[in-house]
């Protein structure tokens, strides 16, 4: 019974933290949700903590769930990661941009 409340605080977790994810603008705001969530003193990292505390016969299935949570996580910030990063290289070149029509320079 204690497993299932602890699954879907997970769960409730875990799409929060993807809502934050695809809400993040930059790399750093990507950083401070990853670190937020998985970092040391991260909300999945300490629920990972809280498992010695669970009846032996739910630790199985609650560590399958904050290990897959993880998971789907770390996915869900390196997808949002090259994303940001495509974003920045594309736009940095359209900066970059040269005209060949135009004549050249003369020393």
């Amino acid at each position: 019974m204690a497993s299932v409340s602890h699954n879907e605080k997970i769960a409730t977790v875990t799409d929060q933290a993807v809502t934050e994810v695809d809400a993040a603008q930059s790399e750093e705001q990507l950083e401070a949700v990853r670190v937020r969530y998985l970092g040391r003193k991260g909300h999945l990292t300490t629920q990972l903590k809280t498992i010695g505390d669970l009846p032996e016969t739910h630790r199985r299935d609650f560590g399958a769930a904050v290990n897959a949570a993880k998971s789907r996580l770390t996915a869900q910030l390196e997808s949002k990661r090259l994303a940001l990063q495509r974003v920045s290289r594309e736009s940095a070149l359209a900066g970059e941009t040269v005209d060949v029509t135009l004549p050249g320079r003369r020393s």
